[in-house]
């Protein structure tokens, strides 16, 4: 079917679990060496796919301790003062017929973020 389409023979492709997405998007956004306001938006996108917290929570423990770049939970978040230019632009490229999933602006999504983080933090380790 897929030689029909011009696309050959069609191979196995890998993905991660959403939740070990979650936790590098997570870790990437927290780390105070880059400025990552798409992580931002994409954060909120694979939020609403309802991730399992236990399993979010292993894993940012486990990344978070593996890369030794900041400390779990990365909580107060660190500055993003310079972000809302490219949060803007990012989150203009979820939206559909002027609605987007994603909030309007960085200061209600650092909000939301900190909510997160303490939601996964006190989720229990199974």
């Amino acid at each position: 079917m897929s030689s029909r389409f011009g696309f050959g023979a069609l191979q196995p492709v890998e993905l991660i679990d959403l939740e070990y997405q979650i936790a590098q998007k997570i870790h990437a956004l927290t780390d105070p060496d880059y400025s990552r306001a798409h992580d931002l938006v994409d954060l909120q996108l694979l939020w609403a796919a309802e991730p399992e917290l236990d399993s979010v929570r292993e894993f940012c423990v486990r990344t978070f301790n593996f890369r030794r770049a900041q400390e779990w939970p990365p909580v107060p978040l660190r500055p993003m003062d310079d972000w809302e230019p490219a949060y803007n632009l990012s989150r203009e490229e979820t939206e559909i017929d002027g609605d987007s999933l994603v909030l309007a602006d960085i200061g209600s999504a650092r909000e939301w973020l900190t909510q997160i983080i303490t939601s996964i933090n006190a989720a229990a380790v199974t």
